[in-house]
């Protein structure tokens, strides 16, 4: 019953693939108008203890301050170096943004294994070449 507790929750959805889908799973079905009643309710299900309006007024602090951007509806929480590595691991970048940032830098990990054995090649064919 606290502001903390409303936070832990949105930290979970960000940190937590599985519980992100179960969550975004859940809402797919709500009208816009119950969407809040919706979210306590399922908070409530998994063991959260907050009420409607805490989560409003964690919602529109939100809104006014630059947490919006760790949220899993934001835009890529990656540099160009990782999105280059995202680009190599073939995940779709559309799909990718609406994932928590732990995905995205999960899949830019990827790519990163993808990048290594390619150079290791070009090495080794630029050796066995001039040999």
């Amino acid at each position: 019953m606290s502001f903390g507790e409303v936070q832990r929750f949105f930290q979970k959805i960000r940190n937590d693939f599985d519980f992100f889908r179960l969550f975004n799973k859940t809402l797919q079905a709500i009208p816009d108008e119950y969407r809040d009643q919706a979210i306590a309710n399922f908070a409530k299900e998994q063991g959260f203890d907050f009420s409607v309006e805490e989560f409003k007024h964690f919602s529109d602090t939100l809104d006014n301050t630059d947490l919006k951007n760790n949220l899993p509806e934001a835009k890529f929480s990656v540099n160009k170096l990782e999105r280059f590595f995202i680009w190599l691991s073939g995940v779709s970048p559309r799909i990718l943004r609406t994932c928590p940032e732990s995905e995205q830098k999960k899949h830019a990990a990827l790519g990163g294994t993808v990048l290594i054995p390619a150079l290791l090649a070009i090495v080794t064919a630029s050796f066995c070449s001039t040999h």
